[in-house]
């Protein structure tokens, strides 16, 4: 139960061989954060620096791999308690891995209930990436407590505030507990870019948005309520200041501790905080339109004269389609560095005003505008500013923050897809990343590449933009390799490093991980390191993986008991190359012998096939109507799946046959927006094809790659 037990006796009553159990009285909560269970699992018990006891439980074969997760529940705890000055207010708090759960965790008050692989960690199993995604959602859910639980919502329109808070809180709590990651440089990555790809889309929606439908309620809980949820408040943070954020905050949960809160309630206590700022009029200008501005400039001397517009990644579409209040204008919070002055400088752009001057000194080289990258908003630079960017970069990487050298690969290459920048910019400017040794700057580097072979692959493009990408990441190849390494950020980097190289059909790296795979096939005894598992699995099998070697892996998922493992041989399966192994696997998956909580996971590892994601989108057609008496449309993870799948798609035929399958099937549920999504991401990528092609060929044959 969500409180603890008052008393409990055994007393053959309400009959023979019956327990009756009382619980303490519940605090007032909202009804959806009720919870009980009823189980015979194993607990681990510890407790936070006030005596309140953390527990974390799980079946009991899974009993050594919650020692990780209730650490990281003790001091997230510690942290949030001293953050917003508000002490835990329940008695005991448990968190319980459910072998088969729809959501990755929820919040229920004093029982967060978590999927196995949010909240179990085996050392010898689980590789880094899974300890970051439990200590992430650990952090997350626990940073719910306060947000969501303490203080909720008045109705679903302002579900940022619960979503929004715990993503941003997540990132504070994990750092707060494994202060060497450096996840206030990893937020970047992991939630900011993603969603800036997404809200740069006619088809996104504001973050507080009107709510009428049940369907819509499951709709929202997406990556506007959750990433740019928050995006928007560490972009607050850095505006209001630390301490003058965290002063507002606390002063918030205090006032509606126990009592229902919306947007406009919060901005009206941070103004209290900082008098001099009209949060309201601030925030809403990003919180009530959807979408975010591009910067552009003009210089005269020492002065840029800076102007703001809406980005689109598809400057030819339709703007006006959906009007806001704001006339998608924004109050732009622009903080800035130059060569010649590292230290952070801001001036105001508002959104009624048509440019502001910013004054730099006479003799700068470059100016990085949305300095520390805390701003929701892409820059795009005059082309001798661009230059000198990449020109520092490749001088001294440690020129720039690594959040700074994330900002450039991320902003340039995204306006460059829009057709706003010259891809050579870009692909000149990303050569700088051979010498950079952090994971954050080189997973956008690693997303925007991998993201033009996934368009590319079927043209005579395909060849020559693989062979610049390998000259990218062999330096780091051959320093990295295979060695098994310590450090957090190391091993983030390497596995970034290991799938782009193979990826790209790096011979060293296909021949490495076929290697290993063969001798995990034909020895059970053989290690292989949690963190190339992924690497090995799907790229062994696409080397090696005739029938046998598939079932063999099949076999060894079948009898598998860590669940992070599980997922790990889930991933592999889904890359053989023989078609009638992609149909045998949709077949078994259908079965109980994977869980619902990982079918539609299956389905888009089939997808990331370029053998299987023919077959894939085939299956979800033929059978929408046994996905749909399965998990109905009411689930959001049917309605993205088809988004997910759909998404490298770069022809009018692939499009074609998507409008007609929507037409066939118009009762999209809680999918309806992940379809008008779809549809324009296959439209951006057939006109990417059409626009950039002509100038990527040219640059590859000019550069020596074709």
């Amino acid at each position: 139960m969500n409180l603890g037990r008052e008393w409990s006796f055994v007393d053959d009553s309400p009959s023979v061989g019956l327990t009756t159990v009382k619980f303490q009285k519940s605090v007032e909560m909202v009804t959806y954060l009720a919870c009980f269970i009823v189980c015979d699992f194993k607990e681990r018990v510890g407790s936070t620096q006030r005596g309140i006891p953390i527990k974390t439980i799980a079946r009991s074969n899974q009993f050594n791999s919650t020692e990780y997760p209730l650490e990281i529940g003790i001091k997230a705890t510690d942290y949030y308690e001293k953050y917003f000055d508000i002490d835990y207010v329940l008695p005991k708090q448990d968190l319980i891995a459910i072998p088969d759960f729809v959501s990755g965790a929820m919040e229920h008050w004093g029982l967060v209930t978590f999927r196995e692989t949010a909240l179990l960690f085996d050392p010898l199993e689980s590789s880094t990436s899974n300890k970051k995604r439990v200590a992430t959602v650990v952090a997350h859910e626990l940073a719910h407590q306060w947000f969501g639980n303490l203080m909720t919502i008045i109705w679903w329109d302002d579900l940022w505030l619960n979503e929004g808070f715990a993503s941003y809180m997540e990132f504070k709590g994990t750092d707060a507990c494994e202060p060497t990651w450096d996840m206030m440089t990893f937020i970047l990555s992991d939630d900011v870019g993603p969603v800036m790809e997404l809200d740069s889309k006619l088809s996104s929606h504001p973050i507080v948005v009107t709510v009428n439908h049940p369907d819509e309620i499951t709709e929202i809980f997406d990556a506007i309520s959750y990433n740019k949820g928050a995006a928007v408040l560490m972009m607050l943070e850095s505006f209001m200041g630390p301490e003058n954020f965290q002063k507002g905050i606390q002063d918030f949960l205090k006032e509606y501790k126990f009592k229902n809160a919306a947007t406009a309630d919060l901005w009206r206590v941070l103004q209290t905080v900082t008098p001099q700022l009209d949060i309201t009029r601030i925030m809403d200008t990003w919180t009530r339109q959807m979408g975010y501005p591009v910067l552009t400039y003009t210089v005269n001397g020492n002065m840029l004269t800076v102007k703001q517009s809406r980005f689109l990644s598809d400057p030819n579409s339709n703007a006006t389609v959906t009007p806001s209040p704001y006339g998608y204008k924004w109050d732009v919070p622009i903080f800035y560095i130059t060569d010649k002055n590292p230290t952070l400088q801001s001036k105001w752009l508002y959104m009624e005003n048509e440019s502001v001057t910013i004054e730099l000194p006479t003799d700068f080289k470059w100016v990085k505008l949305n300095a520390d990258q805390r701003g929701f908003f892409r820059v795009n630079y005059l082309p001798a500013h661009w230059n000198a960017l990449a020109t520092a970069l490749i001088t001294n990487v440690s020129s720039m923050s690594a959040s700074d050298r994330y900002g450039v690969i991320d902003d340039s290459f995204s306006l460059s897809a829009a057709g706003s920048l010259p891809y050579s910019t870009s692909l000149e400017l990303v050569q700088y990343v051979k010498n950079d040794r952090h994971p954050v700057p080189w997973s956008a580097a690693s997303g925007k590449l991998s993201y033009i072979s996934s368009l590319v692959y079927i043209t005579n493009l395909y060849p020559g933009f693989r062979k610049f990408i390998i000259t990218l990441v062999e330096p780091s190849y051959s320093e990295l390799g295979w060695a098994q390494l310590e450090p957090f950020l190391d091993q983030n980097l390497q596995t970034t490093i290991l799938s782009l190289a193979c990826l790209s059909d790096y011979t060293p790296c296909l021949e490495s991980a076929a290697e290993r795979l063969s001798k995990w096939i034909n020895n059970a005894n053989e290690y292989i390191p949690p963190n190339f598992r992924n690497l090995v699995y799907r790229y062994g099998i696409a080397q090696i993986g005739d029938a046998t070697v598939w079932n063999a892996m099949w076999d060894r998922y079948t009898t598998e008991n860590d669940p992070n493992e599980a997922i790990k041989l889930l991933y592999g399966l889904a890359f053989a190359k023989e078609p009638w192994l992609i149909h045998q696997y949709l077949d078994l998956a259908k079965t109980d012998k994977v869980r619902s909580q990982d079918y539609f996971t299956v389905l888009e590892y089939i997808s990331s096939n370029p053998v299987g994601l023919p077959i894939v989108w085939d299956f979800v057609r033929n059978e929408w109507q046994y996905l749909v008496d399965r998990f109905t449309t009411n689930n959001r993870y049917l309605g993205r799946m088809v988004g997910t799948v759909t998404s490298k798609f770069t022809t009018q035929i692939r499009l074609d046959e998507m409008k007609e399958f929507f037409a066939k099937y118009p009762d999209a549920g809680a999918g309806a927006r992940a379809r008008e999504q779809s549809i324009e991401t296959v439209q951006n990528n057939i006109q990417w094809l059409k626009i950039n092609k002509p100038d990527l060929e040219n640059w590859l044959k000019e550069n020596g790659f074709m």
